[in-house]
């Protein structure tokens, strides 16, 4: 059957009820597309009420012709839309697993989307972060996914690593998709692809990591090297590698290597490591016996070779022992464990061998740097093993390594029986030991933080798989709001230095800075938090006169007693900026308009007399006076 005249009809149709129904019935295109449909209506009663509908319209009188229009329009609409077909050859083929399905979504809705992944310059980043929070099903569409994995290779990091995070919360679906088109050339967007499919997969893809790395280059073969650590099968293309491979590439195929548990690996990895002692620190992301039995071995040599009077350790003996110490974390074997439970006997030596300074940050001893190693073994390898050493540890020597134990009772213990059981610490400081303890409770509560989801510890550590630094986050019980009193006390947290937890920095100490602590530590949703931290932050602005920096800290906090602390922190700096203070800060505290009208003109007159300064010499009396007046005129805020 020849739709044509249908077509046409619908053409016409469309045209006058764009150009109105005045002078329809002297439209002779329309009335011969009508008579063209006659040999459909004759052949289908639906045509037959077409053409009858449009006959009619024709001989209607003109007030009634935009409603017979519709009704015919929309009927031909009807029809057609049954008609509709794909105007390809070939037969039609379900979309393959991965590559995404159809979300109710026109596109005009997601070319903005669409746009933001494929296009360059600014502005894109904030189009797809708030596509992704508020229409996340968007990312999952067939004609926006394939776009995702192409912004892998987006020369903006920022935007890549989204696309990453996006793309693995579809979880192993989006495989087939991350291998259609791949090109093992070195191309970041090929490396983000790899990468992906090793923490999506694991071992399950190792076929293809071996198909593949043939014709890799550059990063990607470095990343395909690295994804043959996930299978055990490859120990002897990995020994074949680390015999061919040159600088990076090799060092990459000697971390995979030592994840095997063959016995040919552990012999390659003793003789090498003979030949090249420095070796050791490509171990620093691997986690397995193997690694940990070479490292327990290094390091028991480098410390054989330190001075027994202490003192600060000159650079060439300092240097091979920092790298052996980094690659201690996250290690468990029975060598390992031996090697602790040495290391716990003679801690107090160790503690008068000093590291080299440093001059952005104070040096620590070689205990020290111990201690937080064995803090960052237990995030990095959070396991029965690892559990369990830092417990016998803190049984043996405490005054090292009670801070691990109260790390592992964080994670396994209910929030207030960590609270009962170690808060002692903290209130008690008579001793050097509760002196020790309370600085290693605090050095563990600078990495717990609260979120949505609950409490969490956070820090970072080196993963083959994840461009060397990935984030850790270990799910806890909950935080005792009883602690809010103690951490807040100046007397427990000020002069405590701290050394980072995580990829880097493990060797010096800074201040610790109990007013980020107390903010990672707030839950909005505690008013006993809400009042302990509140006060907190309250204190720290009336001290510091830096109510820009607590001002949404407060807020979070439900704070209300804001009178006059705007007008103490100008006295207290002793000069006020207009735009920082006034537009950003005290017309965006939550009080009333009268209220701000009253602490702006207790500024103005410090300013007038004399008493404050005025930056950047702006000071805009008659603006000042007219925000005073609208101010006053508010009845709430």
């Amino acid at each position: 059957m020849n739709l044509t005249p249908l077509y046409e009809l619908k053409v016409r149709l469309e045209h006058a009820a764009i150009v109105g129904t005045s002078l329809i019935a002297e439209d002779f295109r329309l009335q011969r597309a009508i008579d063209g449909l006659a040999p459909l209506a004759a052949a289908s009663p639906v045509f037959a009420k077409i053409k009858a509908g449009a006959d009619a319209l024709l001989t209607a009188p003109s007030e009634g012709r935009g409603a017979k229009l519709l009704d015919v329009l929309s009927l031909v609409d009807a029809v057609v839309y049954t008609q509709g077909t794909t105007g390809v050859a070939g037969d039609m083929e379900p979309l393959t697993i991965g590559a995404g399905g159809y979300v109710s979504a026109s596109y005009g809705q997601l070319q903005p989307l669409i746009a933001a992944l494929t296009g360059t310059g600014s502005g894109r980043m904030t189009v797809i972060q708030d596509a992704w929070e508020n229409h996340p099903a968007y990312f999952s569409d067939f004609r926006v996914l394939p776009h995702v994995v192409t912004a892998l290779g987006d020369n903006y990091a920022e935007l890549a690593d989204l696309a990453e995070k996006m793309l693995a919360a579809r979880g192993a679906d989006i495989i087939p998709l991350l291998k259609k088109d791949f090109v093992p050339d070195g191309k970041k967007e090929m490396v983000r692809r790899v990468k992906l499919i090793a923490n999506l997969a694991g071992a399950a893809e190792n076929e293809w990591y071996k198909a593949v790395l043939p014709d890799s280059k550059k990063a990607v073969r470095e990343m395909l090297i690295a994804a043959l650590s996930l299978s055990q099968d490859n120990t002897q293309l990995l020994l074949d590698l680390c015999r061919s491979e040159r600088g990076s590439l090799k060092n990459a195929a000697f971390r995979s290597l030592a994840c095997m548990d063959a016995p040919e690996a552990r012999a390659f990895w003793e003789a090498e490591i003979k030949k090249r002692p420095a070796l050791v620190g490509e171990l620093e992301a691997v986690i397995s016996p193997l690694a940990a039995d070479l490292v327990a071995r290094a390091v028991r040599e480098q410390l054989d070779g330190l001075p027994d009077e202490g003192g600060e350790l000159e650079s060439e003996v300092y240097d091979p022992l920092r790298s052996c110490l980094y690659a201690m974390r996250g290690k468990y074997s029975d060598d390992m464990r031996e090697l602790w439970l040495w290391l716990s006997a003679r801690m107090d030596w160790l503690d008068r061998c000093k590291t080299p300074g440093n001059p952005r940050f104070t040096n620590c001893t070689v205990a020290e740097f111990l201690q937080k190693t064995l803090l960052e073994t237990v995030l990095w390898n959070p396991c029965a093993e690892t559990f369990a050493l830092a417990r016998e540890l803190s049984g043996r020597n405490p005054h090292w390594f009670l801070g691990s134990a109260f790390l592992v009772d964080l994670i396994e213990l209910p929030a207030a029986a960590v609270y009962d059981k170690y808060a002692h610490y903290l209130k008690n400081r008579e001793t050097a030991a509760t002196e020790m303890a309370r600085i290693e409770i605090l050095q563990d509560f600078n990495i717990l933080a609260h979120h949505e989801s609950g409490y969490s510890l956070d820090s970072f550590k080196k993963d083959l798989l994840n461009d060397n630094v990935t984030s850790i986050q270990i799910s806890v019980d909950g935080f005792d709001t009883r602690w809010a009193t103690l951490l807040t006390d100046p007397k427990v947290y000020e002069g405590v230095e701290i050394a980072n937890l995580g990829a880097g920095w493990s060797d010096t100490r800074c201040k610790l800075n109990m007013d980020i602590v107390a903010r990672n530590l707030l839950d909005p949703h505690s008013p006993e938090l809400c009042a302990a931290f509140g006060d907190f932050f309250y204190r720290l602005v009336r001290q510091t006169g830096n109510i820009g920096y607590y001002c949404n800290w407060l807020k979070l906090c439900g704070w209300t007693r804001w009178r006059g602390l705007p007008v103490h922190c100008v006295k207290l700096e002793g000069e006020v900026a207009w735009n920082h203070m006034i537009k950003h800060i005290l017309a965006n505290l939550p009080i009333s308009g009268s209220e701000k009208a009253a602490e702006l003109r207790e500024i103005d007159e410090l300013v007038q007399t004399g008493k404050v300064k005025f930056k950047y010499n702006i000071w805009p009396s008659n603006e000042v006076r007219e925000l005073i007046a609208q101010w006053e005129a508010e009845q709430t805020n």
